[in-house]
């Protein structure tokens, strides 16, 4: 393959290898690219999946046969290079091919899945089926004997998923945490432009200035934002999300997560409340009998539950207020732009479920308001396990509560978890927050007296929401199918919800 026999030896393998890592790089990246637009759910990853299934599958193909019939090592080097400046312009593209996608589909969930597919499959679909032809090519390069052929495949494909394997960690823990996804496509192309232009500097030295196209693209990229919309004020990418805050036309300050059409946390600086759902949660105090309240908030996201109980409730109840946060920049943005250092609580950077698996400390009040991947309560906070997991860590009165989206009371996804707290908790109550797809579920050992708390609230607008409790919630009996850990289609029953929608033709109201 080259003049060296050093070289010779030595340099395919390490082609191989530079082509595996970037594989594994440009999939996982097409993760985190497409998440402020489409989010980041199974769905998505389906799509991001299988695409690159096959174009490595098509690359493997017309590799073996583009080999056999013209096997030149500088053939091969051309394609690494091609795929490597293809590589380099994803960033520079998507953000067209992106919004054209979503304003020729619309921002239905469902089709912003389709929507998904075709972006991955114009953005990301031809340079994996460029580096997909390498593997093939290296071995009828190197196969000079059909005794040894089986022998020179595997060593091949070994460097090729040892590479894959370094790609995958570096990418993971490193270039997209530290550096960003477009920095990590940007040197990922880098590195398969300079490998194809060592390859074939023996014959035509100029296309070096080619290996340094990439590089300019990410100098000229620095500092700009992936995603762009009106009111932006920060955006970054963390290890779990792209993160946005965004100031409404209203001057309310919104954290968005993903693709943003889900809002994670509210802030005004004139009121800790919302005129959203996040209040309703401001009347499970007052059915607490005791003074001293022990509250946990499982996916506290910038504070604005946390917020209401230490300025409002603290008037009337002893807060002492846990709130766990999977990811920490998160927290990061809460202090700099929701005022979080103002509120005396404690937060833990872990996941819900596994702080509940960790801790022995046992609560009045659990609140779980998680939500990833858009407008989807992760899985395993949805499941009998979990909820037999919350009861064991609430006190004999205490009280869960669970903020659940649904589209109208016989939503699978309302009716399913419902039967599930159902399954553990032998009272369950559920209340729908007017003009919103937010329903507040309430279970406990004991009956919950809502026509009587124990103390009433000094804030005219949180005893208003107590009368709307009193008037709303209604038991709850079983009904619908029971969520274990073993199966619970939270995305596909979200989205089954959203079918509804389009039948009905009330596409309007979520988006």
């Amino acid at each position: 393959m080259a003049d060296s026999g050093q070289k010779k030896n030595i340099f395919p393998f390490v082609l191989v290898f530079i082509t595996g890592a970037s594989c594994l790089a440009v999939e996982l990246t097409a993760s985190r690219i497409l998440a402020p637009f489409f989010g980041n759910s199974i769905f998505i990853w389906g799509n991001i999946i299988s695409v690159t299934l096959a174009a490595l599958a098509l690359g493997y193909w017309i590799g073996g046969k583009f080999s056999d019939l013209r096997p030149d090592p500088r053939l091969l080097y051309w394609i690494v290079l091609v795929s490597g400046l293809l590589t380099a312009c994803i960033p520079l593209v998507f953000r067209f091919v992106i919004s054209s996608v979503v304003l020729g589909l619309g921002g239905f969930q469902m089709i912003m899945i389709i929507g998904s597919f075709i972006s991955i499959l114009l953005l990301f679909f031809v340079p994996l089926f460029l580096l997909g032809t390498v593997s093939p090519f290296v071995i009828r390069l190197l196969a000079k004997d059909v005794a040894t052929v089986g022998n020179t495949a595997g060593n091949v494909y070994a460097f090729s998923t040892l590479g894959s394997i370094l790609g995958a960690l570096s990418t993971t823990f490193g270039t997209i945490p530290f550096l960003g996804s477009r920095e990590t496509l940007y040197l990922f192309s880098s590195l398969l432009c300079i490998i194809a232009v060592i390859g074939l500097l023996a014959k035509k030295k100029w296309v070096i200035g080619l290996a340094a196209i990439p590089l300019i693209l990410w100098a000229l990229s620095a500092g700009a934002p992936l995603k762009d919309r009106p009111g932006l004020l920060y955006s970054t990418e963390s290890p779990y999300q792209y993160i946005e805050v965004v100031q409404e036309d209203d001057g309310m300050l919104t954290l968005r997560t993903n693709d943003g059409r889900g809002i994670q946390s509210m802030y005004s600086a004139s009121s800790p409340f919302t005129s959203s759902y996040f209040d309703y949660f401001a009347v499970l105090p007052y059915y607490i009998d005791h003074q001293d309240v022990n509250v946990l908030n499982i996916g506290h996201a910038g504070g604005t539950t946390s917020r209401i109980y230490t300025t409002e409730i603290e008037k009337d109840k002893d807060i002492s207020l846990d709130a766990v946060e999977i990811d920490p920049e998160i927290t990061t943005v809460a202090r700099n732009y929701f005022n979080l250092d103002e509120q005396p609580i404690t937060i833990i950077h872990d996941d819900g479920r596994h702080y509940l698996e960790s801790t022995d400390e046992r609560y009045d009040i659990i609140i779980v308001d998680a939500y990833s991947q858009q407008i989807y309560i992760p899985f395993q906070l949805t499941t009998q396990e979990f909820f037999d997991l919350v009861r064991s860590r609430l006190t004999d009165q205490g009280l869960m509560a669970i903020n659940v989206n649904a589209v109208n009371d016989d939503s699978r996804l309302l009716t399913s978890i419902l039967s599930t707290i159902r399954s553990v908790f032998p009272y369950v109550y559920s209340a729908h927050y007017e003009d919103t797809f937010n329903y507040l579920i309430v279970a406990s050992e004991t009956p919950v007296n809502f026509d009587r708390p124990g103390v009433r609230p000094s804030s005219p607008y949180v005893a208003e929401l107590m009368n709307r409790i009193q008037r709303d919630a209604r038991g709850v009996d079983e009904g619908g199918e029971i969520l274990t850990d073993n199966r619970a289609p939270v995305e596909l029953l979200t989205d089954s919800m959203f079918f509804t929608l389009i039948r009905e033709s009330r596409v309007d109201e979520v988006l």
